[in-house]
C-alpha cells in the first residue's frame, strides 16, 4: 500500500477504491452486453438478408436454367444472350453473397456468449410455447365438455321424441291385444260351461282370425265354422246351441278387434313422417358427434381425450339409469337401476334412447 502514501488511508478512500473498481467492472459488463446485443442484432439482419438472398437466388437459378435451355435450342437473339450473361453473373454474385452471409452467421454463432443467449432465447420461447399449448388445451377441453354435454342433451331430447311416438304405437297395439283378449276370454268362458257329454269340445269354440299378420281378415271363417257346428247339433243339445249363440251375439267384441287393428295400422301410417324426421335429426347429430369426437378432440392429449369420452358416455348411461364408471374416478362404479343397455331397454323410453344412439354410432356401446 506504498502508493497510498505514508499516512493510513481513510475509510472514504478505501470505499472509493472499491466503488471505482466495481464501476469499472460494471462498465465492462455493460460494454460486453452491448457487444453481444450488437452481434445478436447483426445475426437477425443476416437472417433476413439470407432469406432475401435465397429467394432471389432460387429465382435467378430458375431463370438461368430457362435461358440455358433456350440456348441449347438456339432460340436466343442478341438481347437474350446479353440477358443470359447478366443472369449468370447475378447468380454467381448471389452465391458468393450467400457464402459470406453463411460464414458471418457461423462466426457470430461461434461466440460462446452469443451461443448462450441464443440457447436461452430458444428455451424461453419453448417455455412460452409450452405454456400457451397447455392453456389452449385447457380452453379446448372446457369448450368440448360443453359441446359433449349439449350433444348428450340433444340425443336425450331426440330419444324422448321417439319414445312418445313408440308409446302411441305400443298403446294402440296394446288396445288391439286387449280387444282380442276379451274375445278369447268370452269364447273360453262359453267353452268352459259345456258339459262333459257335449258333442262340442272346448277347442271347437276357440276363436281364430281368417288372416293373420298386418292384413286384417276378421273372424269371418270362425263365424262360418260356428254356424256349421250349430247346424249339426241335435234337438236336445241346448247347452252347445246356447254357447254358440252367445258367441255369435257378441259381434261387438269381434268388431272391436277389427276397429283397434285398423286404428293401429292407421296410426303407424300417420306417424311415418315423424319417424323420418327422427332419422334426419339423428343424422345431423351423427355428424356433430363424429366431428366433435374425431376432429375436435385431436388437439387434446390422450388422457384428456379419454376423460371427455368417459364423461360423455357416463352422462348418456345416467339418462337410462345404468350403472357406470365414475368419470372423475374410473375405478369407482356409480350405481344404477340397470347393469347394461340390454337390461335398460326393457323400459320403452330407454329403448328409444338406445335406438337413437345406435343410429349415431352403431359400433360403440354407449
Amino acid at each position: 500500500m506504498a502508493n497510498l502514501g505514508s499516512e493510513k488511508p481513510s475509510v472514504e478512500a478505501l470505499r472509493g477504491m472499491r466503488e471505482r473498481h466495481q464501476a469499472k467492472l460494471e462498465q465492462a459488463e455493460r460494454e460486453k452486453e452491448e457487444h453481444i446485443q450488437k452481434m445478436l442484432l447483426e445475426l437477425e439482419g443476416l437472417k433476413s438478408e439470407r432469406e432475401q438472398n435465397e429467394q432471389l437466388l432460387d429465382e435467378g437459378r430458375a431463370t438461368l436454367n430457362y435461358y440455358l435451355e433456350m440456348e441449347k435450342k438456339e432460340q436466343l437473339d442478341e438481347e437474350d444472350v446479353k440477358n443470359l450473361g447478366d443472369v449468370k453473373q447475378l447468380v454467381s454474385d448471389l452465391e458468393d453473397q450467400k457464402k459470406i452471409i453463411d460464414t458471418s452467421t457461423a462466426d457470430i454463432k461461434a461466440n460462446p456468449d452469443v451461443a448462450r443467449k441464443l440457447r436461452e432465447k430458444e428455451e424461453a420461447e419453448f417455455e412460452i410455447e409450452k405454456t400457451e399449448k397447455i392453456k389452449q388445451q385447457a380452453e379446448l377441453k372446457e369448450r368440448l365438455q360443453k359441446e359433449f354435454a349439449a350433444l348428450a342433451e340433444n340425443i336425450r331430447a331426440l330419444g324422448e321424441k321417439k319414445y312418445l311416438l313408440d308409446k302411441q304405437i305400443k298403446d294402440a297395439k296394446r288396445a288391439e291385444s286387449e280387444a282380442r283378449k276379451k274375445v278369447e276370454e268370452m269364447a273360453k268362458a262359453e267353452g268352459d260351461a259345456l258339459s262333459s257329454g257335449s258333442p262340442l269340445r272346448r277347442g271347437d269354440l276357440s276363436p281364430y282370425e281368417t288372416q293373420g299378420g298386418m292384413e286384417w281378415g276378421g273372424y269371418g271363417g270362425y263365424f262360418d265354422k260356428l254356424q256349421r257346428l250349430r247346424g249339426g247339433l241335435g234337438f236336445w243339445d241346448f247347452g252347445p246351441k246356447r254357447a254358440v249363440d252367445n258367441i255369435l251375439s257378441r259381434k261387438d267384441l269381434f268388431d272391436a278387434v277389427g276397429e283397434k287393428h285398423s286404428a293401429y295400422l292407421d296410426l303407424k301410417k300417420s306417424l311415418e313422417p315423424d319417424y323420418e324426421k327422427i332419422v334426419e335429426e339423428a343424422k345431423k347429430l351423427q355428424e356433430i358427434y363424429a366431428k366433435t369426437r374425431w376432429e375436435k378432440t385431436s388437439g387434446l392429449n390422450s388422457n384428456d381425450d379419454r376423460a371427455l369420452l368417459r364423461q360423455f358416455f357416463s352422462l348418456l348411461r345416467s339418462f337410462a339409469d345404468i350403472e357406470r364408471a365414475d368419470p372423475d374416478n374410473p375405478g369407482r362404479i356409480l350405481a344404477g337401476k340397470y347393469s347394461s343397455w340390454g337390461q335398460a331397454q326393457a323400459d320403452l323410453r330407454n329403448s328409444a334412447l338406445y335406438s337413437v344412439l345406435y343410429m349415431i354410432d352403431s359400433r360403440v356401446d354407449f
